[in-house]
């Protein structure tokens, strides 16, 4: 099997609103590095000063950088027949996808999550993001925040996933009816299948437990499927962040709207925006002013 791990950087988070301007891909085929393939890429808008201090990437060294269409060719050969490898998966993922999308082409590959793995081979570590899992395992990572310093890491943390997977992770991880790719990194499978298919409200927390949103629904694990897969107007764009899930039933919707509506007010999550601040009601009515003239007025 081939594997074509992948890194890139960004003008920031969110596919949909936002582009490419580094890649780097290795194609491993599960003992050694068989191909690879790196490249700086012109996003067609301005790197902000606090994404260009992140990653040492400024619009002067893209400015004469192919656009994505000019690699696009490179990217889809190098990774066809191959899993999509990366660190917290679904980023990079959505990002390509989203390049190829504007191209025209429906870019579809099977998907891993070196997050999700390492957190099956390696279990009860405090933190999974790149920098910490690598200077757990004493992995040295060169030039971070740049597409081949992180590709290169997430390399050496892959093969010693391999090296260590007693438990055949990769190939639970990989089955179509797993669920895992739709996951966020940090969330486990045995949380979102302990959901209840009932009427509640729930919680989504953040590495450190926080609350970070809080919906209702009359089937709470359906309604959170639809956030993870990105389907209809349940889609946000906050996924990645998502750590924990907790949930309270209620016995109708009606009950789970209002005590939303209270959670909201009470936790104020961040990415509740719609009933964070109370909105003054207004409304339109006539009246006959002094002059026997009717008038509208609010």
């Amino acid at each position: 099997m081939l594997y074509a791990i992948t890194d890139i950087e960004t003008t920031g988070r969110y596919a949909s609103a936002n582009a490419i301007t580094e890649i780097a891909i290795v194609l491993h085929d599960g003992e050694k590095v068989v191909d690879s393939f790196q490249s700086l890429v012109n996003p067609g808008t301005s790197i902000v000063p606090f994404v260009s201090r992140l990653t040492g990437i400024t619009n002067d060294m893209v400015k004469d950088a192919p656009k994505f269409f000019e690699i696009a060719k490179k990217v889809w050969e190098i990774t066809e027949g191959a899993v999509f490898v990366a660190h917290s998966v679904n980023f990079d993922y959505s990002f390509i996808r989203q390049e190829f999308k504007e191209l025209g082409a429906d870019f579809k590959r099977r998907k891993l999550c070196t997050v999700r793995l390492s957190r099956s081979v390696f279990p009860g570590h405090t933190s999974y993001s790149l920098g910490n899992i690598c200077s757990r395992l004493n992995i040295d990572i060169e030039h971070r925040h740049r597409a081949m310093g992180d590709v290169l890491a997430t390399v050496k943390l892959f093969e010693k996933c391999l090296e260590n997977d007693g438990q055949n992770h990769i190939d639970k991880l990989l089955k179509r009816t797993s669920k895992e790719a739709i996951l966020p990194p940090n969330l486990s499978k045995e949380n979102f299948d302990s959901l209840p298919e009932k009427p509640g409200v729930y919680y989504f927390h953040d590495e450190k437990g926080k609350v970070i949103y809080v919906g209702k629904s009359i089937n709470i694990k359906k309604r959170v499927y639809s956030h993870l897969t990105g389907r209809g107007s349940a889609k946000i764009s906050f996924v990645s962040a998502i750590a924990k899930i907790t949930y309270e039933l209620c016995g109708n919707e009606l009950i789970a709207l209002l005590k939303e509506s209270d959670e909201i007010h009470r936790l104020f999550p961040i990415y509740n925006r719609v009933q964070k601040f109370d909105r003054g009601s207004y409304i339109l009515t006539e009246y006959v002013n002094q002059k026997g003239v009717r008038q509208l007025a609010f």
